[in-house]
């Protein structure tokens, strides 16, 4: 853990659970629609830039006027937009051809600095849920890239919290790795008024809440890439609003062995009822191979109260369908368990 926070969405490798008989798992026919909205607070005119110093991006790319469902992979690559995904898996190229069609708007990155006020340190699965990619699966590779896209949900706002770093959040998030992780998702934070966050982290390092503003309703994307010589590429597209931001971070700590789609609870805090979100466009791969989530091909991951499968459902996941995508879905938010 870094001396400098010790709040991290973090993943372990921990033993595989099986799904309680008690915990009923199925498919719903459409995600749950947000009822509520707050807006993230990532992008203001009061941005104290000097103050999240230690967490600036190292390059941000700039605005582009290059339409790029048509630019070359060379003209993507000069322009921050995530090259297309190689090879012919239809589902990563639909994946990655709407994000781009709803990529209008660039915004600049403003990251908060993650306070280690909060610790997303258990293991086992008393913190994470959802579908997990082991390169020992596919020829023992080291995975490059991987993306995901999601309605956002709403989660409860709670009167007790007033800091967004000491507050229940439930993280949906993609990312590649074990021990070491290259990270970024959508943090929903149930302070007083709920707040919604894109964040990045190269895990031992503490989180950065970066990204465009995103709402509950709102379609998220998000592509995560390790480009080598300690360089994380991000891009982070509110495809509702057509908001999008890339950008690369420092990667000392590389993460490659696993992909990973997850949702994750932060320590000390229950996790806030999202009801259930619907993750979809699931793939990774290297700069020569693709693959999509499959039902063969992955471990499902079950959150639960006391990170045994004899305990109480908190978040458990479907299968993965056809098409890659599967629903994540709450079941109760306590009694959890930080002792894993």
């Amino acid at each position: 853990m870094s001396s400098q926070s010790n709040r991290s969405y973090k993943g372990l490798r921990f033993t595989r659970l099986v799904i309680p008989a008690t915990i009923s798992v199925f498919i719903l026919a459409t995600a749950i629609s947000a009822t509520s909205a707050a807006d993230s607070s990532t992008s203001n005119s009061a941005y104290d830039a000097s103050a999240n110093a230690a967490c600036q991006p190292t390059h941000v790319y700039g605005p582009s006027t290059i339409d790029p469902l048509t630019a070359t992979d060379d003209q993507l690559q000069t322009a921050g937009f995530p090259v297309r995904p190689p090879g012919n898996d239809a589902t990563a190229l639909n994946a990655w051809t709407t994000a781009m069609a709803h990529a209008k708007t660039w915004s600049a990155p403003e990251p908060i600095c993650g306070s280690g006020a909060v610790n997303f340190t258990p293991a086992y699965s008393g913190n994470w849920a959802g579908h997990v990619a082991n390169n020992t699966d596919f020829g023992n590779v080291n995975f490059t890239w991987s993306q995901s896209t999601w309605t956002q949900t709403s989660v409860p706002g709670d009167s007790h919290y007033t800091d967004f770093q000491q507050a229940p959040d439930s993280a949906i998030w993609t990312g590649l790795g074990v021990t070491s992780l290259i990270q970024a998702g959508i943090a929903s934070i149930s302070t007083s008024t709920a707040q919604y966050r894109f964040w990045t982290e190269d895990y031992k390092n503490p989180p950065i809440f970066e990204g465009p503003v995103i709402r509950p309703g709102d379609v998220a994307y998000v592509y995560v890439q390790y480009l080598g010589n300690n360089s994380a590429y991000y891009f982070l597209e509110n495809e509702t609003t057509g908001l999008y931001q890339p950008f690369t971070n420092p990667a000392p700590y590389v993460g490659w062995r696993a992909a990973n789609f997850i949702n994750e609870r932060v320590q000390g805090y229950y996790l806030p009822n999202f009801g259930s979100v619907g993750i979809a466009g699931n793939s990774f791969g290297t700069s020569t191979n693709t693959w999509s989530l499959t039902s063969a091909l992955n471990q499902a991951w079950v959150m639960t109260s006391n990170c045994l499968s004899t305990g109480n459902g908190l978040s458990v996941p479907s299968t993965v369908q056809s098409d890659s995508s599967f629903y994540q879905h709450w079941y109760q938010g306590s009694p959890f368990s930080d002792g894993c």
